[in-house]
């Protein structure tokens, strides 16, 4: 498995670009996505999906982009997030303009397409971890096979995710909790910021002791 991390845009927010035997994934959807497009298109890869771990402007702005760019491109979030860009984006336009306007203006698009899914139907070689807390829907995308989590913004090296803008304090301690309990070793790649490990943040993250 090959995993590539791109930070992008105003919330150096990350994108990974996870590719296996001429096959691509693409985890989280930032804007701008120019970059991801780029290394794709580079790389000669038609992306089979977009897994989202949650709904938060950050991570799904750039999903226009690449529907455009690859528009065979499936793309899965969890039911309990759809709020978030039901309706034309207006919930996260309403929640926007109280911070970042400015970002907002920027934005190509805001809707969630019409045939995005929910992980009850997904297949893939990924398991989906419901890991609420920093949004209700928010989930964690395990590799058992190679030992790697992608934990959206629920777990971060030293840290975890704000639990005020749609979230619960209570649900995501539970959620830290249930990744604690996977192998030490396993690589933790977040939304925000570097790689670090479940063994490492055991040891270390005050949430999770």
């Amino acid at each position: 498995m090959r995993i590539k991390a791109l930070s992008l845009g105003p919330y150096a927010t990350n994108c990974y670009i996870v590719e296996e035997d001429g096959r691509a994934v693409i985890i989280d959807a930032p804007y701008p996505a120019d970059a991801v497009i780029d290394d794709l298109r580079e790389s000669s890869l038609v992306p089979e999906c977009v897994l989202l771990t949650h709904g938060h402007h950050d991570h799904v702005f750039g999903l226009a982009s690449l529907r455009e760019a690859f528009p065979s491109i499936l793309i899965y979030l969890s039911e309990k997030d759809m709020p978030y860009l039901e309706d034309d984006g207006r919930k996260l336009r309403k929640m926007l303009l109280s911070f970042d306007q400015a970002f907002l203006e920027d934005v190509k698009d805001v809707r969630l397409p019409d045939d995005a899914m929910g992980y009850g139907c997904y297949e893939g070689p990924f398991s989906i971890m419901e890991t609420p807390g920093h949004t209700n829907g928010s989930v964690s995308i395990y590799s058992e096979k190679d030992g790697v989590l992608f934990s959206g913004d629920t777990l971060f090296q030293g840290g975890i995710g704000r639990t005020d803008l749609g979230g619960d304090y209570g649900m995501i301690l539970s959620s830290l909790k249930a990744l604690g309990s996977l192998p030490p070793d396993t690589r933790v790649l977040p939304g925000h910021g570097g790689m670090t490990t479940i063994g490492y943040e055991r040891e270390t993250n005050p949430y999770m002791r």
